[in-house]
Formats: C-alpha cells, sequence, structure tokens
C-alpha cells in the first residue's frame, strides 16, 4: 500500500505492507485523510532544521544524548544518531474510510462501517491504517466521509470550546483563523456565542467573512480600533489561541482584551511569555488545551480501551469525536466551506509544497482509491542456510533490538546468520528495510513460524507479548531467546511450568538475564564462593524517572518489578546459589499521582545458609551515574561493584581495584554467545528452573508491594 511519510529529504511516498489486525484494533481502509496544516508543516520544517540547533533549542534531547554516550561511547552514539537521522516518520492524525477487519476484542464495530478515526500514528496518510477502537466513531452518511475526516481537528477545536466554559450569550475572540480557528469560530457561533477573530492572513480573513463572521480583524491593533464601545468596556468573556506563529507578545495582547475573571485557551504553538501584571490584576483563568480531550496521550485510555465513566468525564476524546461528527450531519457548523483541495495521496509533495507558500489554502484532503484491490499475501523470502550455522529471527526492532541485539548478532557469523526481522508497524518496516539492506524484513509472525529453515527467535517486543509470542515459537519446534520478562503474570507463568513439564523433548527457552554472564558477576561470585561465611548483599538500584503514562506502568509493562526488577532478581540468585526461606517488602506510598508503587521499593531475602540479600530499587533522590551498586560483605571483607565498571575489594582498610572499564559491560555479548555454544548442545544456558524462579519471586513481590 501507498503512504505518505516525512525524511530529511522532505514528503516521500513508499509501498509498505498493509497492517495486519491485532487485538483490540480495527483495520480500516482510508477513504479520506486531513492534512494539519499547522502541526504537520511545523514537523517538515523542524526536519530541516541543523541537527545541533535542533539539539541545542531542546534541553532534554542534549542530556538524552550525553546519558547514550557515556553508557554506549562515541561510535555507537554515533551510529545511533545516524540511523535516527536517516529514519522516516508517519504524517497525519485525522481521517475517514470503511472498516476491513475489527480484531479480538471489538464489539461496537463490524465490517463495513464508515467511520472517523483520529491519533497520531494510527490514523495515518495512508491507503490502510490500524487504530484502536477509542480512536475510532462511526458515521452515518457516506455523502459526508470527506468531512468526516476533518475530526481530529474538529475535536481538538471543540475541546478547547469546553476548556474555555463558554456560555450562551457570552462574547469570544479566536485568535489565528487557519483551519482549527475557523472551526472554532463556528462551533462557538453553533453553541450561541458572539464570536470575534484576529488574523494577518488576508484569505483566512475573507474565508471567515464569507461564512457569515464580520467581526474579524488583521491585528490586535486593527480590532482594538474598530470593536464596539461596549465591548471593550467590559472586555471578551473569553479568548481561545488557536495561533501556531510567533507573534510578539501575543498572549499579553490578549489578555489586555479581556475582561476581570475571564478564561483564556491556548491551543495553537506560542511562546508562553506572560507578563504577570497582565492576569494577576484581572484574576485571569488561563489553561492550555490539550488535544482532543480526556484520554490522549493516555494509553490505558487510547491503546487498552478503557473508558472514562461518563458521569465522571462527561466529553472524553471520543465523545468529543461524536459530538463533532454530529454538528457535521446536523449542518450547524459548514465544513465543506473550509476545504480548499482534495488531492490524491500521489501528490503529496505538490499538497505539502503549496502550504509552505505565502499565499497557502487553508486545508487540504487527501482521497485514496474507494475500491478493492486485489491483496496479494506476502511470502516469506527464501534463505540459502549455511551448513552448521544457525538461522535466526528478531521480532521487535525497537531501541533495544537497534542498539543491543542486532549489533551483537551481525558479529557472530560464525556461530549465526540474523535472516529476519520481523515487525508491526509499516513505518517500522520502512525504517528496517532502508537501514538493515542485507536481512530480510517481514510484518507477519506467522510466516516465520512457518519456515522451517528458521532455528531461533529472538522476542524483543513490549512485555505483554513476550510470553504469547514465545510460546507460538515453542509450539512450531523454534528455539526461543526472551527478552526480560518472560511473562508478565502468574498465570502466564503457570503455561510455563506446565509447558516444559509436559514436553520431555522441548525446544530451548532463554531469558535475557544477561547480568550473570558479566565479568563483574564472575569476579562477585568468585568472591562468594571463597566466603567461609554467609554474605550480606546489597544491591542498589538508581532508576530512571519514568512520566506517569510510560508504557512500562500499563498492562503493555507490567510495572518496574516485573518488568526491571526481574534482572536484579535473577542476578542476586546467581551470586548466592541457595533457596531463599523468607521475604520482606516495603515501597514508598505517596499520594504523589507521579509515583507509582514500584518506583521505589525494597525487598529482603534471608537463605537458607543465613546471607542475606537487598535490593533497593529507587527512582528518589538525584540523577546517578552509577546506575547499579552492588556491595557484598563477608569474612572481614568487602567488595563493591559499581555500574558493571568497577570493582573494587577492600580488605584490612586497603583498597584494590579488581577490575575497570570505560563502559559498562553488562554481559549482553558473552549472554548471546553462550546461548548460541549451548544450543549446538542442546542445552540451556540458563535452566528453566532458575528462569521461571526469577520471574516467580517477581509476582511474589507484586503481591506484598
Amino acid at each position: 500500500m501507498k503512504q505518505v511519510f516525512l525524511s530529511r529529504k522532505g514528503i516521500e511516498i513508499k509501498e509498505v505492507p498493509e497492517p495486519i489486525v491485532e487485538k483490540g484494533k480495527i483495520l480500516i481502509k482510508n477513504l479520506y485523510s486531513c492534512v494539519s496544516p499547522g502541526t504537520e508543516i511545523s514537523s517538515l520544517n523542524s526536519i530541516k532544521k541543523n541537527i545541533l540547533k535542533k539539539i541545542f533549542e531542546k534541553p532534554q534531547v542534549l542530556k538524552s544524548l550525553i546519558d547514550v554516550l557515556k553508557k554506549r561511547g562515541i561510535k555507537n552514539t554515533r551510529g545511533i544518531v545516524s540511523r535516527k537521522l536517516a529514519e522516516f516518520y508517519e504524517l497525519g492524525y485525522s481521517s475517514s474510510g470503511i472498516i476491513e477487519k475489527v480484531g479480538e476484542g471489538i464489539k461496537n464495530f463490524s465490517k463495513g462501517d464508515l467511520v472517523a478515526c483520529s491519533g497520531g500514528g494510527f490514523a495515518s496518510h495512508a491507503e490502510k491504517i490500524l487504530v484502536p477502537e477509542n480512536l475510532v466513531v462511526k458515521t452515518k452518511r457516506k455523502e459526508n466521509l470527506s468531512l468526516y475526516s476533518t475530526v481530529a481537528l474538529g475535536s481538538i477545536a471543540m475541546h478547547a470550546v469546553r476548556r474555555s466554559k463558554t456560555s450562551i450569550g457570552e462574547i469570544t475572540l479566536v485568535v489565528g483563523l487557519g483551519f482549527i480557528g475557523q472551526i472554532t469560530m463556528q462551533i462557538l457561533r453553533a453553541a450561541g456565542v458572539e464570536v470575534y477573530g484576529i488574523d494577518p492572513n488576508d484569505d483566512f480573513l475573507k474565508k471567515s467573512k464569507k461564512d457569515g463572521f464580520a467581526n474579524v480583524y488583521s491585528s490586535f491593533e486593527d480590532l482594538s480600533k474598530r470593536i464596539p464601545q461596549d465591548v471593550i468596556s467590559v472586555g471578551f468573556d473569553s479568548a481561545i489561541i488557536t495561533a501556531s506563529n510567533k507573534v510578539e507578545d501575543l498572549l499579553n495582547k490578549t489578555f489586555r482584551l479581556c475582561r476581570k475573571k475571564s478564561r483564556v485557551i491556548l491551543v495553537g504553538d506560542v511562546d508562553i511569555k506572560i507578563n504577570r501584571e497582565e492576569i494577576y490584576s484581572k484574576e485571569i483563568e488561563f489553561s492550555i488545551s490539550a488535544s482532543y480531550g480526556p484520554g490522549r496521550y493516555d494509553s490505558a485510555y487510547e491503546i487498552e480501551g478503557n473508558d472514562y465513566p461518563l458521569e465522571y468525564v462527561r466529553w472524553t476524546l471520543n465523545r468529543n469525536m461524536k459530538s463533532y461528527v454530529n454538528l457535521i450531519d446536523s449542518g450547524k457548523i459548514n465544513i465543506k466551506s473550509l476545504i480548499d483541495n482534495i488531492e490524491p495521496i500521489q501528490n503529496a509533495k505538490e499538497v505539502y509544497s503549496a502550504f509552505e507558500k505565502k499565499k497557502r489554502p487553508i486545508s487540504t484532503l487527501f482521497k485514496y482509491n474507494s475500491k478493492n484491490e486485489i491483496i496479494i499475501k506476502p511470502k516469506t523470502p527464501f534463505i540459502k542456510k549455511k551448513s552448521g550455522i544457525i538461522s535466526s529471527a528478531i521480532v521487535g526492532v525497537g531501541g533495544f533490538s537497534k542498539e543491543v541485539i542486532i549489533p551483537s548478532l551481525l558479529k557472530m557469523k560464525t556461530y549465526n546468520s540474523l535472516d529476519y526481522l520481523c515487525v508491526r508497524k509499516p513505518i517500522s518496516f520502512l525504517n528496517s528495510s532502508s537501514f538493515y539492506k542485507n536481512i530480510n524484513i517481514v510484518n507477519d509472525f506467522n510466516l516465520m513460524l512457518k519456515n522451517k529453515s528458521l532455528d531461533v527467535i529472538f522476542i524483543s517486543t513490549r512485555h505483554k507479548d513476550h510470553w504469547q509470542l514465545t510460546k507460538n515459537a515453542l509450539l512450531n519446534k523454534k528455539h526461543v531467546f526472551c527478552e526480560k520478562p518472560l511473562c508478565i503474570n502468574a498465570s502466564e507463568l503457570k503455561e510455563i511450568k506446565s509447558f516444559f513439564k509436559k514436553k520431555k523433548v522441548a525446544p530451548i527457552l532463554v531469558t535475557g538475564f544477561n547480568r550473570r554472564f558479566s565479568k563483574s558477576a564472575k569476579i562477585l561470585k568468585d568472591f562468594i564462593k571463597e566466603s567461609t561465611s554467609p554474605i550480606f548483599l546489597n544491591y542498589t538500584v538508581n532508576a530512571d524517572k519514568l512520566l506517569p503514562n510510560s508504557w512500562i506502568y500499563s498492562c503493555e509493562g507490567g510495572g518496574r518489578n516485573i518488568g526491571e526488577a526481574c534482572h536484579f532478581y535473577d542476578l542476586i540468585f546467581f551470586l548466592i546459589n541457595n533457596n531463599y526461606t523468607n521475604i520482606q517488602v516495603s515501597s514508598i506510598n505517596s499520594e504523589n499521582k507521579d509515583l507509582h508503587k514500584t518506583d521505589n521499593f525494597f525487598v529482603t531475602l534471608k537463605f537458607n545458609n543465613g546471607s542475606v540479600a537487598k535490593l533497593n530499587y529507587t527512582s528518589a533522590g538525584s540523577v546517578n551515574d552509577k546506575k547499579e551498586i552492588i556491595e557484598v560483605r563477608s569474612s572481614s571483607k568487602t567488595i563493591i561493584m559499581e555500574n558493571f565498571q568497577k570493582i573494587t575489594l577492600i580488605s584490612n582498610n586497603r583498597k584494590k581495584i579488581l577490575y575497570s572499564s570505560k563502559l559498562p559491560d553488562k554481559g549482553y555479548q558473552n549472554q548471546y554467545e553462550s546461548f548460541f555454544y549451548n544450543l549446538k548442545l542442546n542445552k540451556f544456558s540458563i535452566s528453566i528452573e532458575e528462569q521461571i524462579e526469577a520471574m516467580n519471586l517477581c509476582f511474589e513481590v507484586e503481591e506484598l508491594l
């Protein structure tokens, strides 16, 4: 299928595989999609900027780059940056079309339904899209399908109006009369509000006047001169700023025109430079309107499909979408007058070029072929297998795969041939195909399972899919290397136990517990072996702070205890090599919604041989370069491991450096080599019992947190 992408070369139309329907998602054949002049042209301008200028404009990006440099070194960082610069990006977030397939769990939609869709990365400019249920609404009239494709932009306007709390008879100012600004004015008018508008673009002013808005002006100064005295004396009840340019002092100029205790809502991308006196004396309520409404940027809502109760959140983003579609159907807003052009997707370059000109359209839609085309099912690419070489594939080509797994496997050509990368999204297919020229890229996991030439599958997707993908691979007699965690709940762990209990001869399964394969782990283990008394092990993990809406906390990640701490439990078990008899768990209980129960916790384990181990997992305190510190005390000696870079032995008040490395070495390469070496001997490089033990502790801790 064809899809529009953005690269450093500009706008490109590429052929990519159709998305495959998934649980909780809907496969839709796009009939129209709407170009967002503000967001998409901003992305186009941004990608053209000098890379160094972009990095220094965004302190967070600079910080991330420095962190990667410390962890990975100059050579690897250069490779990561080069790959990032060469990537393609999806465009589009508002469309309409017809449902082709519905995924498992979808109850409110059926094949053939006409729908409107929203969401960046979902409602893209593509012939077919895969969209979560909460970002889709049914529509009624086929003749309005082109208008419905503006649903995301309309919902942005709708949410801004709701945030302004404007009521019938009030007077509102809209600053910025681009596409969203024009829709905002129409919604306000439909709600019985008197509307004024400002925009320097004469064409946009003419468009507004043609739609019946007489009170639109080219500047604040023009408005101030011509506004009625009764409005001037009282001031605007509210203002909605949809401008995206850098007009000097725009916010303060808006505040000056508003009455005391008015509401000002910011939608557009403007510099937030506020003169305190401008809002203090009038007690102006200033707010920012985030996209289409409540639920946006919440993965539990958008991806997992969990709705907010209507009695508590009347207008979610999905309900805003429905409300907007109803306004179109009722004729209360006239979107048809705002659509300047409808172009085939093949004209994408010309469409975006037109938006960069001084005299530009206010909006453009892409139109797609409505006929059902013959679908050619992809075939698994043929591979010529070399004698004695293990053929492997990776499922999931995210950051970890790109930075660690793929480079590691490509170094091991005497053991292994990396023949396939399996991705989910069309954008991932395109980026992987352009970067990994000599590896076959596929988007259908089942095609790989049926390939008898394939020996090993590496699983590196988001956590919730690990066990299901692993199980399917094992049932198809493929050996599996699954990145941690092996599973995310106790019922899945029970399945794993049952699988290996029933199968006397089963394929090899190994979890990515790499730390036990590091040189640091070997030195620590040798120290513990030589100890003549029980040991005290203190393991501190300085975890990064995550945003509250991070996927790690969602059902996709399982939380930090399951998703991350399983690594540390495995290393503790490997070092002490004894059964634990007692466990204590505690965490920081905070009313702060930004803190999750698995952000700051400790686990204390008492072992049969008298040894004690304590894991301190924390995201509190200052950022620490030493992410992991292990201190072991026994027999009047102390050994301290710092971040898998340095190990110090303290004995008789004397310090001795046992190990030092420029970069952290957490054992990734050693584990992959051990995995393939043991695979040839048909052995587990980590016993299945040890893997189960680490995961079992995760779920025991989870219950106690």
